[in-house]
């Protein structure tokens, strides 16, 4: 009964299951977020996964222009299993759109992951640490992961990601995916 009155009262109040992300100290975003920083190639380095499909990555990056207005251009390319159909050559288009704060976007995309809340968390020495929140009907289903200019980093590199994954997005680092596969290219 308790947890129908729960459930009940949280609709009425408009709390949005995105916004609930267990973390073990408080996330902000880099205040100091530049567009210009965010623009060229980044490669996925380490992910914790959404849960939103099973997707096995073997490569993935992201390439950023600026878009009309205020917007982002995202062509995303990469090797990747999705649900069990492995794609060679995953090539594919998203639109960010700035949110009311610096840093937040509206990620759309033609994909599985059609709409989704991210937030540049910070951009600092060539890594990007990034919150995605996909929205379903029941609840949200929320990752993270780190985008590096290199797709080759070295271990001092790694350890430093490792060390803003703790500290900037307040999650265990041991729980992320490692994609670091430089024997992989990645798709034209």
């Amino acid at each position: 009964m308790y947890a129908a009155i729960v459930v009940f009262f949280a609709s009425i109040v408009g709390v949005n299951s995105l916004s609930i992300h267990k973390r073990s100290c408080s996330v902000t975003i880099d205040s100091d977020f530049a567009v210009n920083k965010f623009l060229g190639d980044w490669y996925m380095l380490k992910r914790k996964p959404t849960g939103a499909k099973k997707i096995s990555v073997d490569k993935y990056a992201w390439h950023v222009t600026k878009g009309t207005g205020n917007t982002l251009n995202i062509r995303q390319t990469g090797r990747l299993t999705i649900e069990g159909v492995y794609r060679p050559c995953f090539n594919k288009t998203a639109t960010l759109t700035p949110g009311v704060n610096n840093g937040e976007f509206l990620w759309r995309s033609n994909t599985a992951v059609s709409r989704a809340d991210i937030e540049v968390i910070k951009i600092d020495e060539g890594l990007a640490y990034i919150d995605m929140c996909v929205p379903s009907k029941s609840r949200g289903k929320c990752g993270s992961f780190v985008l590096s200019r290199d797709d080759s980093p070295s271990e001092q590199e790694v350890r430093t990601m490792d060390a803003g994954i703790n500290s900037e997005l307040c999650e265990d680092s041991s729980k992320f995916e490692n994609l670091i596969k430089p024997d992989v290219e990645i798709c034209p």
